[in-house]
């Protein structure tokens, strides 16, 4: 890291990465792939302590980020997730990250926002604003109750749509009782509805180490049960153990 004064700091960065599979598309195939990459990250952390001692922080940041060789040899992978559909070109990528009134105890609000431009892509697309990042956490106690809400989405710039979108609202009740209900919804590529579900969740906290929690699952296009899932829990010193079972 190479210090700029006023709290801004510029950090240069190189990386590599190889991934290999044993089959591909076809089963003679042994897919590999080699990708270098280079560029840079500037950024800094802004506090402020409030009247009431809570403690407000910003970070923002920019980060270059370019692709300096790639070599894909012996054919296809199959696509599960994102290993296989590794995204490299040219990435601009600037953002902040916030906290505010935040104690020991957790904060307020937490923001997270990120917009990417891309250029040069590997899977073709033309060069543009890929979806803007955006996380945001929120807890409320109104009447000594207290709910937190938290939201995972992502919004086409140029379309103005929201490919994705994850809200979630929660409270407990005393140590031993939690509810959670969330809405989830994506778009595929065509920016046509891939799914829309709901969910609802409980939790139990038996003792300090042992937690009981069901969820339920549920299609709203197609208006069907998706997946429901039972799991118990235990904490340890340093390991947790989770027995889930589920009929999806």
């Amino acid at each position: 890291p190479v210090p700029l004064g006023a709290g801004w700091k510029l950090t240069p960065f190189v990386s590599g990465r190889a991934t290999a599979w044993s089959e591909g598309v076809e089963d003679s195939d042994s897919p590999s792939r080699l990708l270098a990459e280079g560029g840079a990250r500037l950024g800094a952390t802004f506090w402020k302590r409030g009247a009431n001692g809570k403690l407000h922080q910003l970070a923002p940041f920019a980060e270059y980020r370019s692709e300096l060789a790639r070599e894909d040899d012996g054919g296809a992978p199959v696509v599960y997730d994102d290993v296989e559909r590794l995204l490299s070109g040219d990435f601009l990528r600037f953002g902040t990250r916030g906290r505010f009134a935040a104690d020991a105890a957790g904060s307020l609000l937490d923001v997270d926002l990120t917009a990417t431009h891309a250029s040069a892509r590997s899977d073709g697309r033309p060069d543009g604003w890929m979806p803007l990042e955006v996380f945001a956490r929120l807890v409320l106690e109104p009447a000594g109750q207290e709910f937190e809400i938290f939201h995972d989405g992502r919004y086409d710039l140029e379309t103005k749509r929201t490919v994705y979108s994850l809200l979630s609202f929660g409270t407990h009740f005393g140590e031993e009782w939690g509810v959670q209900f969330s809405h989830q919804r994506g778009l595929d590529s065509d920016l046509q509805p891939l799914f829309e579900a709901a969910s609802v969740s409980g939790l139990y906290r038996w003792t300090e180490k042992w937690e009981f929690e069901a969820r339920q699952s549920f299609s709203l296009l197609e208006n069907e049960r998706l997946d429901t899932r039972f799991g118990l829990r235990r904490y340890g010193h340093d390991l947790v153990f989770e027995l889930d079972t589920s009929f999806r």
